[in-house]
């Protein structure tokens, strides 16, 4: 509606994630500029410096929306495939991590840990995994999916098969199949050094 209600000729951005630039017809010079971060709102924090931002557009838009993110210290870099896919990415990185780690929450409350100790107690594991990840994630796998060990992942699945909840069960098996999948193709490239 605001790109509807301005005079076409200036460049207009806009930052959603989810949003195409359609929503800023009947602007020409069109573009968007999403910064990849979780922030409160621009009214108390901005994403911080080296935060990564996609720019998409017009070629003039694209410049605009890059000196923007530039000079907010942001990582500026070109979206140019399907806009849902980019942002399914973007919250696939910044909300399952937050599902799985509520969900090992639950397991290690049940294995006997104190309901608010529990994800703070994993915290610095998945931290230091998505860290690892950030260079390569398929050598950054650890643990019984980058060693084989279907000993170890056949006990986890009987262990939540016997929980009267099926649900992590469910989510458990299709991220142990890419797991594993990534543990396979893990096994060549360190016979080969890396």
């Amino acid at each position: 509606q605001v790109a509807a209600a301005l005079e076409p000729g200036p460049i207009v951005l806009h930052c959603s994630g989810a949003c195409d630039l359609d929503v800023l017809a009947p602007h020409a010079r069109r573009g968007s500029l999403h910064p990849i971060m979780t922030f409160p709102g621009p009214e108390v924090a901005l994403p911080p410096p080296g935060s990564p931002a996609g720019v998409a557009g017009s070629t003039e838009a694209i410049a605009v929306a890059r000196q923007l993110a530039l000079d907010l210290g942001w990582r500026p870099f070109e979206v140019h495939g399907d806009r849902a896919l980019y942002h399914c990415a973007a919250v696939m990185a910044g909300n399952f991590a937050t599902v799985l780690l509520h969900a090992a929450a639950e397991l290690l409350v049940e294995a006997g840990a104190a309901p608010e100790d529990a994800p703070g107690l994993l915290a610095p594991l998945a931290l230091s995994s998505l860290r690892n990840a950030a260079a390569d994630p398929v050598m950054a796998l650890t643990g019984p999916f980058a060693r084989g060990d279907a000993g170890v992942i056949a006990a986890h699945r009987a262990a939540l098969a016997a929980r009267p909840d099926p649900e992590l069960l469910a989510l458990y098996d299709p991220l142990a199949l890419r797991a594993a999948r990534m543990g396979a193709e893990q096994a060549p490239r360190k016979l080969q050094g890396g």
